[in-house]
C-alpha cells in the first residue's frame, strides 16, 4: 500500500502517433482551431506590446529633447540685479 505523502519515481512516456490515431476527429479539428487560434491571439498581443515599446521610445526621445533643453538653458550665465 502507498502510504500519503510517499513519492513515486519512475518514468512514462505516451506514444503521440497512437494517441492521436484514438482521438475523434471532431476534437482533433477543435484542438487545431484552439491552437490557431492561440496564435493569432499570441501574434497581436506581440503587436500590441511593440506598440508600447515604440510609444515608450517616442516619450523618451521628447522627454531627452527637453531636458538638452533645459541643460543648456541652465549653463548659460544669468545677469542677477543688485538694488
Amino acid at each position: 500500500m502507498i502510504a500519503n505523502g510517499a513519492i513515486l519515481e519512475g518514468k512514462a512516456t505516451v506514444d503521440i502517433d497512437e494517441f492521436m490515431k484514438n482521438q475523434n476527429p471532431d476534437d482533433l479539428k477543435a484542438i487545431r482551431h484552439n491552437l490557431a487560434q492561440s496564435s493569432e491571439n499570441l501574434n497581436n498581443a506581440l503587436e500590441g506590446l511593440s506598440m508600447v515599446f515604440e510609444s515608450v521610445n517616442e516619450i523618451l526621445k521628447e522627454n531627452q529633447k527637453i531636458f538638452i533643453q533645459q541643460q543648456a538653458i541652465c549653463q548659460k550665465p544669468h545677469k542677477i540685479l543688485i538694488i
